[in-house]
């Protein structure tokens, strides 16, 4: 009797997983590109979230993942290619011109679009389906500025800025005001392009260290936040490097090397401040599965599929079908969801979470947690 009742059982198992229904989530990373580190570790976590949260009732999950070659016009294109696909949600898209140009396409389609990591304030302005698990650059460069004036007794600084990209003039007009309203001063800003060549980024650094500013604040990707900063250290520069949320990639390090040490940035997200029950779960089997500490991108990652997956189950708790609309209302009203990165609450006008951030700073070439602001 018991082997058929365990026969019946493996049957009943088989013929719920045959029926059950598909909902497809995209999944739309800089896999090629700059990007490429942060996408990949973000996989990694949208991927084992899947594995061990990969359905709802009748409903099983599947991810869809693309490649949008760090390119806003890649990301437009795939996101149109995902939607006519059918899916029911869209996550990924971390840098901010990678969100704001996809966030256009999913808007007009009326699909939701959760970003892990796009931080500008455009992201999700006036926009009804696009939310994000991360803080945005206005709370980013208000708490650097705290931080810089308060804590680090900065009385002056100098911007060193990527003007090619959103991210990085917002977030130096963010900082910029912050830090004038604390009564800084800002001595000069600097702007370059990414991809600029090497010695344009060294000619920049040269200038700046003829100010001797307190501080250098440096809104930039990898390459050439690594080139400044190995730069400014090896003409002598002795005074304060800070920078965003960009500081903790691992192409940071190279090509900065050990000049890296020191350098303070605003993040989302250290396992030494991963404190509730959600969080060290998120750790324990990251850590289990891929034998390395998850960086910041993992955990948002992992936030990213969490808000979709509450989604779909309140859809199905309250007896309502998964489809965009619904989803997309339960995202916009998650409240007091215990993620990896903490406490996530996405106010429903707006698109964007209250959170908490940290400040980190590299010493001995790792990445070390110096203090955790909260909103």
């Amino acid at each position: 009797m018991k082997r058929y009742t365990l026969l019946f059982t493996f049957l009943l198992f088989l013929t719920l997983q045959v029926f059950a229904t598909e909902l497809k989530i995209g999944v739309c990373l800089p896999f090629t590109g700059e990007g490429r580190v942060n996408a990949e570790r973000t996989w990694d976590a949208i991927q084992l979230a899947n594995e061990l949260m990969p359905s709802v009732g009748d409903y099983k999950i599947i991810l869809m993942r693309r490649d949008d070659k760090t390119n806003p016009d890649e990301s437009q294109k795939i996101t149109s290619q995902l939607i006519d696909e059918g899916v029911v949600a869209l996550i990924g898209y971390p840098w901010s011109s990678l969100a704001i140009a996809a966030s256009l396409v999913a808007e007009s389609a009326r699909i939701p679009l959760v970003s892990t990591y796009s931080t500008n304030p455009l992201t999700t302005e006036d926009k009804r389906y696009i939310s994000r698990v991360c803080f945005i650059d206005s709370f980013q460069g208000e708490v650097a500025a705290n931080f810089a004036v308060g804590e680090l007794k900065v009385n002056n600084a100098v911007l060193i800025v990527d003007r090619s990209e959103p991210y990085c003039m917002g977030l130096a007009n963010y900082f910029r005001q912050a830090f004038i309203s604390l009564k800084g001063r800002i001595l000069r800003s600097f702007y370059f392009k990414r991809d600029d060549p090497e010695f344009a980024l060294k000619n920049l650094a040269e200038k700046t260290i003829e100010l001797n500013p307190d501080m250098i604040y440096i809104p930039a990707y990898y390459r050439e936040l690594g080139i400044l900063v190995k730069s400014l250290r090896e003409m002598g520069y002795k005074g304060i490097l800070a920078c965003g949320d960009t500081g903790g990639n691992d192409d940071v390090f190279k090509y900065a090397g050990d000049s890296v040490n020191g350098l303070y940035f605003t993040d989302h997200f250290n396992v030494e401040a991963a404190k509730t029950r959600a969080a060290r779960y998120f750790v324990t089997e990251f850590e289990k599965r891929y034998n390395i500490v998850p960086p910041t991108s993992s955990a948002l990652g992992w936030d990213t599929y969490l808000v979709v997956y509450n989604a779909v189950k309140s859809c199905v708790s309250a007896g309502e079908k998964p489809n965009p609309e619904n989803i997309n209302y339960y995202i916009r009203h998650t409240k007091n969801l215990e993620g990896a990165t903490g406490v996530i609450t996405i106010d429903p006008q707006t698109g964007n979470p209250t959170k908490s951030a940290v400040i980190n700073i590299w010493k001995d070439g790792e990445i070390k947690l110096y203090t955790i602001v909260n909103p």
